[in-house]
């Protein structure tokens, strides 16, 4: 099982994605934003990274960012209720899913980086 880092500023979604993830087994660390999300990151070297990108203190963008300055190979999903521009992200190499996300749906794209 994997090691999940999951960073979203809305304790609903961090809580929900959170069970998801501990039910199949794997190991879950939470932040509050980008900010405290990149503390964590570097405390704990996660095998993939859940995150928000509409977030106080550092949007996911700038986590994103940060990460893949150090570990440029960083296994990274984005889970946004927001609509921005996905050439971006596209660069960053990152898989990106919308809220509501369903159980399964987070399930399969963990699965699919790990």
């Amino acid at each position: 099982m994997a090691s999940i880092l999951v960073v979203d500023d809305l304790a609903s979604c961090r809580k929900l994605f959170a069970e998801i993830l501990n039910s199949e087994g794997h190991a879950v660390i939470t932040a509050v934003d980008g900010l405290e999300g990149l503390t964590r990151f570097y405390e704990t070297l996660p095998d993939i990274v859940v995150t928000d990108l509409a977030m106080p203190k550092m949007n996911g963008f700038k986590l994103i960012a940060a990460i893949r300055h150090d570990y440029p190979d960083q296994r990274i999903i984005v889970v946004t209720g927001e609509r921005y521009d996905y050439k971006e992200l596209e660069r960053a190499k990152v898989l990106v899913a919308h809220k509501p996300l369903m159980a399964d749906q987070l399930l399969a794209l963990v699965d699919q980086l790990h």
